[in-house]
């Protein structure tokens, strides 16, 4: 569930950016949460996510998955 508040976090955070309402539905940050994908065939495989949202968001998303299970502690 950290993961996807953190995902949701950084939804937000680029939705203020660039002034857009949703980049990636609910349904596509728990596939992003729940998969961790690491490849673009991988993201773009996912429920909810598709080749024009990897092209707008998704080396950053999957940047900030490995970036996060990097540093998560364990058992989290």
């Amino acid at each position: 569930m950290k993961l996807l508040t953190y995902l949701s976090q950084l939804r937000r955070k680029m939705g203020k950016e660039e002034n857009r309402v949703n980049l990636i539905s609910n349904n596509g940050l728990v596939s992003l949460a729940t998969y961790l994908p690491e490849t673009r065939e991988e993201f773009i495989s996912l429920y909810g996510l598709s080749e024009k949202t990897y092209e707008k968001c998704g080396l950053l998303f999957m940047k900030a998955i490995k970036e996060y299970e990097k540093h998560r502690p364990e058992g989290n």
